[in-house]
């Protein structure tokens, strides 16, 4: 927490810093900071990278962008992270 608010004190504009700040709050449960955070990286126009995340199969290389459905098997890899989120919490899993 200290480090990210040092980072920001050295750049406002600094937007992974923010990111940072509001996950650790939010890891507290302290949901006014988050708040508070979130608020300060709207009014500095300050924007949250997209997640992404890349996985090679038989040599090719497949993007997955958060929130994006464009995948041409979208609705394959969603029903199969649904079934593995659903046999992870029947071995105990508890999601944050």
């Amino acid at each position: 927490k200290h480090a990210a608010e040092q980072a920001l004190q050295l750049d406002p504009q600094l937007g992974p810093a923010y990111v940072v700040l509001s996950n650790i709050h939010a890891a507290a449960g302290e949901w006014g900071e988050v708040a508070k955070v979130r608020k300060l990286m709207a009014d500095r126009a300050l924007l949250k990278e997209t997640g992404v995340s890349w996985i090679e199969i038989d040599g090719r290389v497949h993007e997955f962008v958060a929130r994006d459905i464009s995948h041409p098997q979208t609705q394959q890899i969603y029903s199969e992270l649904e079934r593995l989120t659903d046999w992870m919490k029947e071995e105990g899993y508890v999601p944050d």
